[in-house]
C-alpha cells in the first residue's frame, strides 16, 4: 500500500468513528455537534476586543466550544480561552470553524454566530455603555 493510500485510509476511517459517535450521541438523546464555517470580516481579525467579546460569549453556555483558523490549518482550540484564541492568528477574512456540542449547542452558535456576523459591532456598543455606566457608578 503506498504512502498516500495509508493516509487517506486513516482519515476515512477516523471520520467514520467520528460519524458514528455523533449518530449514537443522537439515538441517545444527547447533545449534537454543530458546526458552522464563518469568514471574519472585522478589521481587527480576531484579536484584543473581538476575541475578549468572542470568549466572553463562548463562556456564557455550558456547551463545549471549539474554533480553528481555516485560513491558516489550525488545530480546533477551546473558544473559551482567550489565549488560544488568540493564538489562531485570525485576521480580517480569516475563515473560521465554529463546533458547539452540548445541551445549549444551539444558543451557543446563535450567538456566536451572530457576534462574528455583525462584526462584533452590536456587543461592542453593549461593552462600551456598560462600562461608562460601571465607571460613573465607581465615581460617585
Amino acid at each position: 500500500m503506498k504512502h498516500g493510500s495509508i493516509i487517506k485510509l486513516a482519515a476515512y476511517m477516523r471520520e467514520s468513528v467520528t460519524t458514528r459517535k455523533i449518530f449514537r450521541h443522537q439515538q441517545e438523546g444527547n447533545p449534537v455537534l454543530i458546526k458552522k464555517k464563518m469568514t471574519v470580516r472585522s478589521e481587527q481579525g480576531l484579536h484584543a476586543r473581538p476575541a475578549d467579546l468572542f470568549v466572553h460569549t463562548a463562556n456564557r453556555f455550558h456547551s463545549q466550544i471549539l474554533v480553528c483558523n481555516l485560513t491558516s490549518g489550525t488545530e480546533p482550540v477551546n473558544a473559551k480561552s482567550i489565549l488560544r484564541v488568540l493564538a489562531l492568528g485570525v485576521y480580517n477574512g480569516h475563515r473560521i470553524e465554529i463546533s458547539a456540542e452540548g445541551g445549549d449547542e444551539k444558543e451557543a452558535m446563535a450567538a456566536i454566530s451572530h457576534l462574528v456576523e455583525t462584526n462584533f459591532k452590536g456587543q461592542q456598543q453593549k461593552e462600551v455603555v456598560r462600562n461608562k455606566i460601571n465607571q460613573e457608578k465607581r465615581w460617585q
